[in-house]
């Protein structure tokens, strides 16, 4: 990515992120937020150019940037995050990033929730297939429970998310196979859907300073 080619208020503010460490760049994050979709190329380029480690909070600061942006050109670049080993929060961020893109970014995120291999990336897609409602998402989840039964969790709570009802008679359904602690989260999904259970909280709707406040303090 040549700064030189960009307008010279996202080159500093980039250039801000790089060097920020594990201290928020507050300001530069605004900025490049309120730069608008000139900001997104530049950000994307930073996912795919930055190879995260636990040393750089580089990639965070994008993706907490682009989740803002909602451009959904910033996918593929998002999807990544979710296959990283150990990704913690920088997988929690592509996963509220590409809930805010929304369904523009669900047949790339459907895909990759298909053909990724570990079943950490499996987990974080599920989780932000469950944040897009639609059709499409309850679908995929529903029918997933056939496929995927290692994370039974993981679909019960994205199918508690999205709140379609109709996913009932399907949770109740596995929940006979369930074992041990997988049963946990099936039967919380369940009460969620049923009304016996207040919904799990959508991070992803939270103002991103308020959401990021425990990093950031």
């Amino acid at each position: 990515m040549d700064d030189a080619a960009l307008p010279r208020t996202i080159a500093i503010q980039l250039d801000a992120l790089r060097h920020a460490g594990a201290t928020p760049p507050l300001d530069a994050i605004e900025s490049l937020i309120e730069a608008g979709e000139p900001a997104a190329g530049p950000l994307i380029g930073f996912l795919e150019e930055i190879e995260p480690d636990d040393d750089d909070w580089t990639p965070l600061w994008a993706a907490i940037a682009l989740g803002e942006l909602r451009d959904p050109s910033a996918t593929p670049a998002l999807l990544r995050l979710l296959a990283l080993p150990e990704g913690d929060v920088l997988s929690e961020a592509g996963v509220e990033a590409l809930a805010k893109i929304g369904a523009p970014a669900l047949p790339a995120l459907l895909g990759f929730a298909r053909e990724a291999r570990g079943w950490e990336a499996r987990h974080y897609a599920y989780a932000a297939i469950g944040l897009i409602p639609g059709e499409a998402s309850y679908r995929f989840l529903v029918a997933t429970l056939d496929t995927d039964p290692l994370l039974w969790s993981a679909l019960a709570m994205a199918l508690a998310d999205l709140g379609d009802p109709r996913a009932l008679t399907h949770l109740r359904r596995i929940l006979g196979g369930a074992r041990g602690e997988e049963r946990a989260p099936i039967e919380e999904a369940v009460e969620i859907l049923e009304g016996r259970r207040p919904p799990y909280p959508k991070l992803h709707q939270q103002a991103w300073r308020d959401r990021y406040a425990a990093i950031f303090a």
